[in-house]
């Protein structure tokens, strides 16, 4: 009996190797593949339109063939199975295939070195718009900076404001003085003067020396000539009392 199931064994074992051996000597299923002849056509799920849309071929794309049902055809896609409508498929050669498959690989690196430069150019666009940090000695030079100039502007409206207020004071001082009556006006000095005057460098007729000394007694302690003169000189410039001649009408 033992003998019996060993050569059963061996005659079984025997079979099995002449099959495997068979099925190696016979030449493997071509594969057959297809291009899509449309662009932006549904590649769906399963061979109906109610599969779910996995993606689109664009005219030129290739795939492999697995089978046709009805007028779908089964094509791997993306490492799964895909349908697409026969009627939008062309059979093509495996060369044509396999050229077309390193085509789009080029491609594809292609792409992605250009996304890669793409990306580059903006990391370097955004590094060239970056501002550059200042140091804590520039930052506070700039605080001390601003700040001196905004002591300035206060300073010069301060300024401009007392001007103004002086020239108000003048311009009233001036009416009053032109509605006092010419009897009631201090008499003049007989004392001689000189033809021309100077009042902070711009020359000046005695008259309008009188009336420029007049109309800023009013800001001096005593009122006394030295003492508006003295007034102008801190005060005033050359073209300062051209322009006060000016409005005022001095003559």
């Amino acid at each position: 009996q033992a003998d019996a199931a060993a050569q059963a064994e061996a005659e079984q074992a025997a079979e099995e190797e002449a099959n495997e051996a068979e099925e190696a000597a016979e030449p493997a299923e071509a594969k057959v593949y297809v291009k899509s002849t449309g662009d932006d056509v549904n590649i769906r799920s399963k061979g109906s339109k109610d599969g779910d849309v996995l993606g689109k071929a664009k005219k030129g794309d290739m795939f492999e063939k697995i089978e046709e049902v009805e007028d779908w055809t089964h094509i791997k896609y993306k490492d799964q199975d895909g349908y697409m409508k026969t009627e939008f498929l062309t059979e093509i050669s495996e060369e044509e295939y396999q050229e077309g498959a390193s085509s789009d690989e080029e491609k594809e690196d292609e792409e992605k070195e250009e996304e890669k430069k793409e990306e580059e150019k903006k990391e370097e666009g955004k590094k060239e718009d970056k501002p550059a940090e200042e140091s804590p000695d520039t930052q506070e030079g700039n605080i001390q900076t601003q700040e001196e100039a905004q002591a300035k502007a206060k300073a010069d409206q301060e300024k401009a404001a007392q001007q103004q207020a002086e020239a108000e004071q003048a311009a009233q001082q001036a009416a009053e003085n032109t509605e006092t009556p010419a009897a009631e006006a201090p008499a003049a000095p007989a004392a001689p003067v000189a033809a021309t005057y100077t009042l902070c460098g711009h020359p000046c007729t005695p008259s309008q020396y009188k009336q420029l000394l007049d109309l800023w007694r009013y800001a001096t302690p005593n009122g006394t000539d030295e003492e508006v003169k003295q007034f102008h000189e801190e005060h005033h410039t050359a073209s300062d009392i051209a322009n006060i001649i000016q409005s005022y009408g001095l003559n």
